[in-house]
């Protein structure tokens, strides 16, 4: 079962899975940068996916912590901008309550 240890100032979170609310940009990007480098498996949440230029960055960011981004959550889609489609072509797992086609 997963579990965190304590070493020093580090912790190891080798297979705990972190659930980060605000997770596409700014200071939620920056905490699932630091706890995939302490080996989390991420999964970020959002409120809007738009054209997904900020969530994919995020999830680079993530991945080249080394860390893994588990999925990627988001309260409203807008497919027209193909966000959600982005990141799905970046092998990131996407899922979404609501959608708002364009006209």
């Amino acid at each position: 079962s997963p579990s965190s240890t304590r070493e020093g100032n580090n912790m190891n979170l080798q297979d705990v899975a972190v659930l980060i609310t605000g997770g596409a940009s700014g200071l939620g990007a920056a905490t699932a940068q630091l706890l995939a480098q302490q080996g989390a498996k991420v999964a970020l949440v959002d409120d809007l996916i738009a054209t997904g230029g900020t969530a994919l960055a995020a999830a680079e960011l993530v991945r080249k912590a080394g860390g893994e981004v588990a999925a990627a959550l988001f309260v409203v889609d807008l497919p027209d901008l193909g966000g959600a489609t982005r990141l799905r072509d970046s092998n990131i797992e996407v899922h979404t309550l609501l959608a708002f086609e364009g006209e």
